[in-house]
């Protein structure tokens, strides 16, 4: 029997189940969605929020009212998921630069920069820029706020061991 495990949400808004012994020190980063169970005595013996890593919100949040809007997530989303949100819909993001590449069309779109070398800028990265969740000021905010992980310590003892 396993005396501890959690539901981590993997990058396809999916649970997996992470199991732990006794003892193990378990680590999430912030922004991750996650659920705890209790060992085989219906316990976890210990949960502990380190210095530094912010105030943790307990309640229980549906999904469905965070999309985009959890600044903790969208730090994560932009440092392990390479800024693409799975919680998002994708195609309400996506740019198309094949509906528009007449000179006339393409200078007039108001989502494009109006540079005079407009046609040598890289077209990948100026869709990821201007579509990425916040400004650049939203950006700098958020290196501003503390990114240190959310760390939970999971100790847990099986009932029994001091028998042993």
């Amino acid at each position: 029997l396993f005396p501890f495990f959690a539901d981590i949400r993997d990058v396809n808004d999916e649970w997996v189940r992470m199991h732990a012994y006794a003892g193990d020190f378990v680590e999430f980063p912030t922004g991750i969605e996650h659920r705890f169970s209790v060992d085989s005595n219906n316990f976890v013996q210990a949960m502990r929020l380190f210095p530094g890593s912010g105030n943790p919100d307990w309640s229980s949040v549906p999904r469905s009212n965070m999309h985009g809007n959890n600044t903790s997530r969208n730090a994560y989303v932009e440092k392990y998921l390479c800024g693409v949100n799975p919680d998002l819909d994708q195609d309400e993001h996506e740019h198309n630069h094949e509906d528009h590449d007449t000179d006339e069309d393409h200078d007039s779109h108001e989502d494009h920069d109006n540079h005079e070398d407009h046609d040598s800028h890289d077209h990948d990265s100026h869709d990821q820029d201007s579509h990425s969740v916040g400004s650049s000021s939203d950006s700098s905010a958020q290196q501003r706020i503390s990114l240190s992980a959310f760390v939970i310590v999971a100790v847990t003892t099986m009932v029994g061991m001091a028998f042993f």
